[in-house]
């Protein structure tokens, strides 16, 4: 009994496994078997057509990619690279060097003759495919290539110039079946002979003479033979030089002077300009307080010579002249930039006198009458020598012979009147003086003064 109990058991604890198992997986059922292998076969075909649309885009794309391209190489036009057909050569002295630029003109026409055609655009205005006025497209096309250098003379050796295309105001691709390409290449200039220099400046005295603010320039050189043959200095000013002015002196030739001395003489100009300052000039007094009390007095000294002179010659006998004072000068000195006109140096005197009138032929034959007026005498500006001394010429001097005159009528008592007039030169007010002396001339200079009215 124990035995079957046993083995009751074992197979019971089966059954129990086996269900436990069943309860899990619940066995399928035919039609979901069926649908469970349909959707399997569904992915592996979608799979499939996808790589298949993948490899189809693929070549697509590749199709037009090469089509793009050969429609791009038809429509767009060839181009030519101008550098393979340029060439830089330097030639002449070195620091006064040249450069051309050599376009290979038979080497371009034998690559591009035939091949080189007016573009159908050019054609629609009448132009034939194959030449115009005698010129075939290849011709034309070189002749509209411009090329120079950034600077073509006055090289040296090691200097470095770049190639300067001109070739954008033609649109080659618009007018011709190939375009243009290039590049602004740099080439080292080398190859070119040594060269003697000489300062030209050697040879030229340069001196200075006259007065300030109007000296003289004078250049004078020493030896006129070899280079200096026909050469010759200009100076940038000759006239109406003060101290301290700079004037520019240039060596001069035929043509360019460097150009000119290495061509003909094998050495070459180190400068072809130079400055100069002006100095050693006396000078003219551009100030009045530059007139020294001794120069100042010799001048009023003078004045009053030529006053006494003046009316010994001209007046009445019976005139006679109280007092002669200074009254104090003008200076007018040229406004800055208003060309070469000369300082002027006015001296002022007032006069107090008495005139005599005669009648001779009536009982009362005198009148005496007082008068007031003012002397004027023109100096040349004194000068300020090269030792800084205040030098005038009291010699040189001009009267101001503005006329004014006085006149006295006499009234006699058995009726009737007489006049009589007396003239000298001169003026009757200050104020005269300054406006036909000075403000007259305000457009032209300045002016200083040591009078007061």
């Amino acid at each position: 009994m124990e035995e079957k109990v046993l083995e009751t058991e074992a197979v019971s604890e089966k059954e129990t496994t086996e269900k436990k198992i069943n309860a899990k997986e619940p066995e399928k059922t035919t039609e979901a078997k069926a649908t469970a292998e349909k959707g399997s076969t569904k992915k592996g075909m979608d799979k499939k057509w996808g790589l298949l649309i993948g490899a189809v885009a693929a070549v697509c794309v590749g199709f037009f990619l090469l089509l793009t391209i050969i429609i791009t190489i038809i429509v767009w036009p060839k181009k030519v690279n101008l550098n393979d057909y340029v060439t830089v050569e330097f030639s002449g002295y070195d620091t006064v060097g040249h450069g051309k630029v050599v376009f290979d003109r038979a080497a371009f026409l034998e690559k591009y003759e035939g091949k080189i055609k007016f573009s159908k655009k050019a054609q629609e205005y009448g132009i034939s495919s194959t030449g115009l006025y005698g010129y075939s497209p290849a011709e034309m096309f070189a002749d509209f290539i411009s090329v120079k250098l950034s600077q073509s003379s006055n090289l040296s050796n090691g200097q470095e110039v770049t190639l300067v295309w001109n070739c954008d105001d033609l649109d080659f691709g618009e007018v011709f079946n190939y375009d243009i390409k290039y590049k602004e290449k740099e080439y080292k200039v080398e190859g070119l002979e040594p060269v003697e220099m000489f300062d030209p400046f050697e040879n030229l005295n340069v001196t200075f003479m006259g007065t300030s603010p109007q000296g003289m320039v004078n250049l004078e050189m020493k030896d006129y033979s070899d280079v200096y043959q026909y050469a010759y200095f200009n100076p940038s000013e000759s006239y109406g030089l003060a101290n301290g002015d700079v004037i520019t002196v240039s060596f001069c030739t035929t043509g360019d002077p460097i150009e000119y001395c290495t061509s003909n003489y094998g050495i070459c100009p180190s400068i072809t300009e130079k400055e100069y300052t002006v100095e050693g000039l006396e000078e003219y007094v551009r100030s009045l307080n530059q007139i020294t009390t001794d120069s100042e007095n010799a001048m009023v000294t003078q004045s009053v010579d030529l006053f006494n002179a003046y009316v010994a010659s001209n007046w009445n006998s019976g005139c006679t002249v109280e007092s002669f004072i200074y009254q104090g000068s003008y200076l007018l000195t040229p406004k800055e930039g208003m060309g070469d006109f000369e300082s002027k140096y006015y001296m002022v005197y007032k006069v107090n006198a008495t005139w005599k009138y005669e009648y001779s032929y009536w009982k009362e034959p005198v009148t005496m009458q007082p008068v007031e007026f003012y002397y004027v005498v023109e100096y040349d500006v004194p000068i300020i020598d090269k030792d800084g001394n205040c030098v005038v010429d009291i010699s040189s001097y001009e009267v101001c012979n503005n006329k004014i005159s006085y006149d006295v009528t006499k009234d006699w008592k058995y009726g009737g009147q007489t006049t009589r007039t007396l003239a000298t030169v001169g003026y009757w007010e200050l104020n005269d003086i300054f406006t036909n002396l000075v403000q007259s001339r305000i457009d032209i200079y300045s002016y200083e003064t040591t009078i007061t009215n």
